[in-house]
């Protein structure tokens, strides 16, 4: 990585003054096209305030939503969640992706909010509705670094993501953007 590239993807990542990571910092200057992040993510590292970690087989899986999606998505839970634009919910996550074989998938269709990048989620039920707390809304942030890494933002918890279309193989570049992500959380 350059070191005009590298002082870039900083300059992605840093919040504002006052050093703490929020959401709208994190998605300030941000330009982001929804078809950017479709297809399989591959985790390189994460980070909160108590809890990090490097080079999990984790990932995830994003793919776009159209108006079938979203009528099926109101007609399920539309009864259980206020306030939401069924029109701006334009992707969906799947945890894990489909690459690993984990029995239990978690769907989340994500709401374009205000903001480039910025997103509210709605967790898609696994079965039958018993517990509508499971329906909690988060916001989150996205936003490409170098159109080959996707970091984000979870603003609920305050997590960040760096993922990789490929899986992590320990390079330079991805050790580089690990410590970015915990040198934000020093700032």
């Amino acid at each position: 990585m350059t070191p005009l590239l590298l002082l870039g993807c900083f300059a992605l990542l840093a919040p504002a003054k006052g050093g703490v990571p929020n959401c709208y910092d994190f998605a300030a200057n941000v330009t982001f096209d929804e078809t950017q992040p479709l297809g399989i993510w591959h985790l390189i590292h994460f980070r909160n305030n108590k809890l990090n970690g490097t080079g999990n087989p984790h990932c995830l899986e994003f793919s776009a939503v159209d108006e079938e999606d979203q009528d099926i998505l109101r007609d399920s839970v539309g009864k259980f969640v206020d306030g939401v634009e069924w029109s701006s919910i334009s992707l969906k996550m799947t945890i894990p992706c489909q690459d690993l074989p984990h029995k239990k998938k978690r769907h989340y269709y994500l709401e374009r909010i205000r903001g480039v990048g910025a997103y509210r989620t709605i967790l898609f039920p696994s079965s039958r509705i018993a517990n509508t707390s499971r329906l909690s809304r988060y916001d989150l942030r996205l936003k490409l670094v170098q159109d080959r890494y996707l970091v984000m933002m979870d603003c609920h918890d305050k997590y960040i993501f760096v993922f990789s279309k490929r899986f992590p193989t320990g390079t330079d570049t991805e050790k580089q953007l690990a410590q970015m992500v915990e040198d934000y959380w020093a700032l």
